[in-house]
């Protein structure tokens, strides 16, 4: 049996782990953050603007039987294609929902990754947010041309589903 020691930041004293209470837009979703650094849980625990004084809960968790997903093994692009899924603003949500848009009105939607300095070191192992964002649409749209790289850019074309 392999335990592994995480901590959880909070301005709050009791703490009850319940997934699901998060916010949505929050980096991962709604999930119980913790993390292996006792120095990153004691910046969570006064993140809050007026904030001054925290609490950092320490907990044992059973890895046996459970699959872990490690962004280091993964790479930094499968990092950042997981924090899109759940950020606000000028990121992929609003993107998906004007694709809705123009894909309902009988359009076509070019999607396009650009990549500048390091990120051309990564460009084939991009294309998986390509594919990620097609399937969030495949309730209205079909792929019509799959994901191809030309020069410094990768891109795919949804069209309606019919």
């Amino acid at each position: 049996m392999k335990k592994i020691t995480l901590y959880h930041g909070t301005p709050d004293k009791i703490v009850v782990p319940t997934f699901g209470k998060g916010e949505e837009k929050h980096d991962y979703g709604r999930g119980f953050y913790l993390t292996e650094s006792i120095d990153l849980a004691k910046e969570w625990a006064v993140c809050r603007p007026n904030e001054t004084n925290g609490y950092v809960h320490q907990y044992e968790l059973d890895t046996e039987g459970l699959e872990i997903l490690d962004f280091q093994e993964k790479g930094v692009l499968a990092w950042l294609a997981e924090l899109m899924k759940h950020r606000d603003a000028a990121d992929s949500k609003r993107y998906r929902m004007l694709a809705k848009k123009f894909i309902a009105k009988g359009n076509k939607v070019k999607v396009t990754l650009r990549f500048r300095g390091r990120e051309m070191a990564h460009m084939q192992q991009s294309k998986h947010i390509l594919d990620d964002f097609a399937e969030m649409l495949a309730e209205v749209a079909v792929v019509e041309k799959p994901a191809k790289l030309e020069g410094r850019s990768m891109s795919m074309v949804l069209t309606e589903k019919r």
